[in-house]
């Protein structure tokens, strides 16, 4: 069985544009959670969420596994 990373995931799920990239700075208070319902909600987009700007350390990754084939 192959070790793979989450970095791994990241790559794949982006290539085959399962993944949004928000690099707009956005609040852990409410704000991401009001983002990722709207996406969750929305059978066309629901897609895997990369905050990259969140306020802290580092980057939060919000529905990996949001639908089957993912």
């Amino acid at each position: 069985m192959t070790k793979r990373s989450l970095l791994y995931f990241i790559k794949q799920f982006e290539a085959s544009k399962e993944l949004i990239r928000i690099t707009t700075p956005v609040s852990t208070d409410l704000e991401i959670t009001e983002i990722v319902d709207r996406v969750v909600k929305s059978e066309k987009q629901n897609k895997a969420l990369l905050f990259e700007n969140n306020g802290t350390k580092f980057p939060l990754l919000i529905n990996l596994f949001g639908n089957e084939k993912r």
